[in-house]
């Protein structure tokens, strides 16, 4: 049996890629829509992240790299109304240049005077001003900042205390240093305890005992193990104290670890499906390919991971097209809707499968590309979800949004979807809906990409979304683990309080939703953004499939 390969148009992401190496031209604006230019017009694509290990390996300085840091963390991160999106990207491209030709220290300087003959900067009655654009494009007086070697010397004392590219044996060293005692020195009385005070050019040095077990007087010529002003440790052999050095260190290692891990939020995943049960109101009989897809429901396109072997991408195919029927049936609505074609970039919603994966993510929905991701095993259960986002992302753009629509709730769009938002939050008392107070509770107990994750407007209509599948395919008789089958896992159990936290709507609030979310499927049919299901018989492929008595498609 021959590979099954990806199908129809070929789906973009490629040019990131090129960007990663030689970053974003005024050129690559050519064919980018709206929503690609507010996206990826902005200075991690013009100017990607430097790769500080790769310049220290090439013999560039740590305070060199440091100091190309400090000054790409000066440039503005986007593009503003006071700038073209050309002019943001050749300016912030001409620094980018200017900042790669400092290799050495005394470059930094040499870089300032080029930045102020006009380029950058320019002088007038005494003072700088920007020169051109670039007062919407840098902040200058970062620039200034490193106009003479005083400030450069602050700037790698700052580096230095931020263990900047230092490897673990030079942060131990500067935060554990070992001193020999050699004079001269006398000794004082400090808060009642004994203190050695080492005469230096700039003053006086006090280094004072952790502990008064630790002897201080006739100490001369042995080691001792600093740590700030405090003496931790003195030996007479150097190595016991190199011993109490890696010990101290790797104690500091360790709470700063706990520290940190005590910070952060739990990771949410939810559970694998033991098994997906399928019940599906779809009349396959046998196996479907891409080329059914693209002809049944109007998918522009499709790709597979390298990862997935045959069977997994024909599984992936076979249930697509069970959920894609399912969908069709929930909604009433034609089966070329589904695929959602007044999405713009395509006109349809591309698939993938195991090919754009995220970290965790069992799937995703990619505005840009106008495509969702279903992962290998693990995204069994969240087709759903994402067509969902897709939906909202339609509808936004239906009604003059770039983003999803329920991310800009604030713009016109429809009153019917104002609604679905609102009973998601609130209910008839004016109150905050237990979803929403679940939501919130999860966006305070479990990290997810962005802020308020899990209570954002487009978060929680899909997965309220999901549930609103659920419940239209058990009216019915049928059920889509592959499709919705993670729309009820969303909860926990507070340790604490052994309260129980959902993040799904439920009960009363439901049925509420349910109801709003029918208001808007019945508005889209109205607008024809949906087509309504119909009885007629479509165009029959004799090589594919034959119809039941009902005039629904199904398999010879």
């Amino acid at each position: 049996m021959a590979q099954i390969k990806d199908f129809g148009a070929k789906i973009g992401g490629a040019r990131k890629d090129l960007w990663k190496v030689r970053g974003l031209m005024v050129e690559d604006l050519d064919d980018m829509t709206t929503l690609e230019r507010k996206k990826y017009i902005k200075k991690d694509n013009i100017w990607p992240k430097i790769n500080f290990q790769e310049l220290l390996d090439s013999g560039i300085p740590r305070s060199v790299i440091y100091w190309r840091n400090e000054i790409r963390k000066a440039v503005k991160p986007t593009f503003c109304d006071k700038v073209s999106e050309e002019d943001y990207i050749d300016g912030v491209r001409t620094i980018r240049d200017m900042v790669e030709e400092v290799r050495e220290e005394r470059d930094i300087l040499t870089f300032l005077e080029k930045a102020k003959s006009g380029i950058i900067l320019e002088k007038t009655r005494g003072r700088y001003y920007y020169a051109g654009n670039y007062e919407y494009i840098i902040n200058g007086n970062i620039i200034l900042r490193f106009s003479n070697p005083y400030n450069i010397a602050v700037m790698k004392a700052k580096m230095d205390k931020k263990n900047f590219l230092m490897t673990e044996n030079q942060i131990m060293e500067k935060d554990f240093p070992i001193v020999q005692i050699a004079g001269p020195y006398h000794y004082e009385l400090v808060n009642n305890n004994d203190s050695i005070v080492k005469e230096v050019a700039r003053g006086k040095h006090y280094y004072y005992p952790v502990s008064d077990e630790i002897p201080v007087k006739d100490a001369e010529g042995k080691y001792m193990l600093l740590q700030g002003n405090r003496i931790l440790y003195i030996s007479e052999s150097k190595k016991d104290c190199e011993e109490q050095q890696r010990s101290y260190f790797a104690l500091l290692k360790e709470n700063k670890f706990q520290k940190k891990e005590h910070k952060q939020k739990k990771i949410w995943i939810p559970p694998m499906l033991a098994s997906v049960e399928m019940n599906s109101s779809s009349l396959r009989k046998g196996h479907v390919t891409g080329e059914h897809l693209m002809e049944f429901f109007g998918i522009p396109g499709g790709q597979f991971g390298n990862w997935l072997n045959d069977k997994e991408r024909q599984l992936a195919l076979d249930y697509t097209f069970d959920s894609f029927c399912d969908i069709a049936t929930a909604l009433k609505i034609d089966y070329k809707s589904v695929d959602l074609p007044h999405l713009s970039k395509r006109n349809g919603l591309a698939i993938a499968f195991g090919s754009r994966g995220r970290g965790d993510a069992l799937a995703h929905y990619e505005p840009i590309e106008e495509i969702f991701n279903i992962t290998r095993i693990r995204g069994a259960g969240s087709l759903g979800h994402e067509w969902a986002h897709a939906l909202d992302h339609m509808i936004g753009q239906c009604y003059g949004c770039d983003e999803l629509a329920t991310d800009e709730c604030r713009r016109d769009i429809p009153l019917q979807l104002k609604k679905v938002l609102k009973t998601m939050r609130f209910n008839d008392s004016g109150d905050f809906t237990d979803y929403y107070k679940g939501s919130s509770k999860f966006d305070s107990t479990y990290t997810k990409a962005g802020r308020d994750y899990w209570a954002s407007n487009c978060e929680m209509f899909a997965r309220a979304f999901a549930c609103y599948l659920t419940d239209k395919l058990k009216e019915l008789g049928y059920r889509n683990d592959y499709m919705c089958g993670h729309s009820e896992t969303c909860f926990f159990k507070d340790e604490e309080t052994e309260i129980v936290y959902y993040a799904y709507p439920r009960g009363e609030e439901r049925k509420h939703i349910n109801q709003a979310i029918d208001e808007l499927i019945d508005f889209l049919k109205e607008e024809k953004l949906m087509l309504p299901a119909v009885k007629e018989k479509p165009v029959e492929s004799e090589i594919f499939y034959s119809y039941s008595s009902d005039g629904q498609m199904c398999f010879a």
